[in-house]
């Protein structure tokens, strides 16, 4: 519930709170040796990794929903157990969706790595390599395509889930900083800016501009 933003209404908050909790009983049940925490924990973790639109009630019931049957669909069907599905969503939903693979597709290829002997941790750790690949060319890659005369940038485009609030989620994560008004701010104007999402080189000197007064001594 703290999720979901200072617009909702604490008794809208309330009521998304419940719907979610109804789709984590759900999953708790169908999943054996599950609680429901441990259940809440994994859809939360789910949908925020995946950047769900939790803006109101309806619309954070019907994600929670969506989210719990994909995760037990792609449990049954390879056989994941729940300390699976924690740790390859843990490892690797976000690095997915910054690939632009959706949610289906990423829930697969786990079911796929279960059915190959892979623990959870291990089908993340691959998943997280694979998109990462698909999304950061090494140095001498771009070298190489610079010199061949391609220009990466005409070739990829920024996700459309980048927005600040996804983009603060992710440093906050992984860097532990958050972000102030004045970051959030200038990250609004970069992330609508075309022409620096069309040039790599541009836009992470616009952002590191950006953000780079949070890691001040």
């Amino acid at each position: 519930m703290q999720g979901m933003g200072a617009k909702m209404t604490a008794a809208q908050k309330a009521q998304a709170g419940l719907g979610i909790t109804q789709a984590a009983s759900n999953f708790a049940q169908m999943m054996p040796g599950t609680d429901l925490t441990r259940s809440a924990e994994l859809l939360r973790a789910y949908m925020t990794a995946f950047g769900k639109n939790l803006s109101d009630p309806v619309k954070a019931t019907a994600e929670a929903i969506k989210a719990s049957n994909i995760l037990l669909k792609a449990a049954k069907a390879g056989g994941m157990s729940a300390e699976d599905l924690d740790q390859y969503i843990k490892f690797a939903a976000a690095s997915q969706n910054a690939a632009g693979i959706n949610e289906e597709t990423f829930m697969a290829l786990g079911a796929v790595a279960r059915i190959g002997g892979l623990r959870g941790d291990e089908a993340g750790v691959m998943a997280r390599s694979m998109a990462n690949k698909l999304t950061n060319p090494t140095n001498p890659g771009m070298t190489a395509l610079q010199a061949a005369g391609i220009k990466y940038s005409d070739f990829v485009k920024m996700p459309d889930s980048l927005n600040v609030e996804n983009f603060g989620g992710h440093m906050q994560r992984r860097l532990g900083k958050k972000l102030d008004a004045k970051a959030r701010s200038q990250l609004a104007g970069i992330f609508q800016n075309k022409d620096l999402l069309a040039s790599r080189d541009e836009f992470t000197s616009a952002v590191t501009k950006a953000v780079g007064h949070l890691f001040a001594p």
